[in-house]
């Protein structure tokens, strides 16, 4: 048995450290497929800007169309591997901007400041490095949005390993539950919301908060004594996935305050309730966030998102080339997003029937 848990816990390990490298190799690929898009399209244009060789409103129009064009090829890239990644993991746009940006200044600094050059060549070299940092700062604020909407579609990673989990049986009047568990006091001390639902107390903290705790009390009878059975599940939030971390410390202090408020009879604890329908209720509430709100992406769709996602990429070099006008080409790109949209988010009606 203990070979069996050595070799279990060792499988992890590898996975985890695999999902690792492989998550690297993702964020290393997409910042060379956003370097490729910026050389293809935009890098003339902020040499121009770096040279002063612009008039007034084009940089402005430049500028906004390189936001506008990176977002939908980052977003793109870091959905579609992020929705295949198992374990799921989010490719974070932040990171593949921040890889980009520092492959654009070198390959600028190949291609502009070779050895021997004059002090004017190194001066602009410094604009021009100035230049696609202000960029990509840009970029990087709305790259942070994309990842928040990439964690609202796809929800953060973590499974029921990654929670702790407690719970305990008290026999207690519903009177008596009420006033500990509803106190203003007591909820504004943990920063707990009340969620109330027919005959159960539903706890939770609020969003804003690192570690999160559930709280569900359920009537219950263990051998004949008449109660309620408290679940506590906790978990703390690290960049895009959750782990067990302080949430240990917290729910054993709040199980504590909880024990402390007791008298006389309900002080006859038990607290060898391992597995009850409060504890399973607490834990898929607190998985709420890990839940994506998209249907699983098949691999036929991820081959025509992809297949979308070139088009639009490919689309880039027409439009540099003055082929076809601005407004043509957001419309084209306005046309995938709603294709792909419509095939890959359900209503979420739709998907509770099925």
């Amino acid at each position: 048995m203990k070979m069996i848990s050595t070799t279990k816990s060792r499988f992890q390990e590898i996975v985890k450290e695999d999902s690792v490298s492989r998550l690297l190799v993702l964020i290393f690929l997409g910042s060379v497929l956003q370097s490729i898009v910026v050389f293809m399209t935009f890098f003339p244009n902020i040499v121009d800007f770096a040279n002063g060789k612009t008039t007034s409103l084009e940089p402005i129009t430049n500028f906004a169309l390189f936001l506008i064009v990176n977002i939908i090829v980052i977003f793109g890239y870091c959905f579609i591997t992020s929705i295949s990644f198992t374990p799921k993991r989010i490719v974070h746009p932040l990171y593949v901007q921040m890889v980009a940006c520092g492959i654009i200044i070198i390959m600028s600094a190949i291609r502009f400041v070779p050895t021997g050059t004059t002090e004017e060549e190194i001066v602009f070299g410094i604009r021009l490095a100035f230049v696609i940092i202000l960029y990509f700062a840009v970029l990087a604020v709305l790259s942070w949005l994309v990842a928040k909407g990439l964690k609202s579609l796809i929800g953060i990673s973590g499974d029921k390993n990654s929670l702790e989990k407690n719970s305990l049986f008290i026999p207690i009047s519903e009177q008596r539950i009420k006033e500990i568990l509803t106190n203003n006091k007591f909820c504004n001390f943990w920063g707990f919301e009340i969620k109330n639902e027919s005959n159960e107390i539903i706890l939770q903290t609020k969003s804003s908060a690192d570690v999160q705790i559930r709280i569900i009390a359920t009537p219950f009878e263990l051998e004949k004594i008449k109660g309620y059975v408290i679940a506590l599940v906790g978990y703390q939030i690290q960049y895009d996935s959750i782990i067990q971390g302080n949430s240990i410390e917290t729910l054993n202090r709040i199980k504590r305050d909880i024990i402390d408020k007791l008298e006389g009879n309900e002080k006859n604890i038990d607290e060898n309730i391992e597995q009850n329908d409060s504890l399973d209720s607490a834990t898929e509430l607190a998985l709420h966030s890990t839940k994506p709100i998209i249907k699983k992406t098949s691999k036929s769709q991820i081959i025509i998102i992809s297949v979308l996602a070139t088009a639009v990429i490919g689309m880039l070099y027409p439009l540099n080339e003055g082929i076809i006008d601005f407004n043509s080409y957001v419309t084209f790109v306005g046309t995938i997003i709603a294709s792909v949209a419509l095939s890959i988010i359900p209503m979420r009606n739709k998907r509770s029937k099925t």
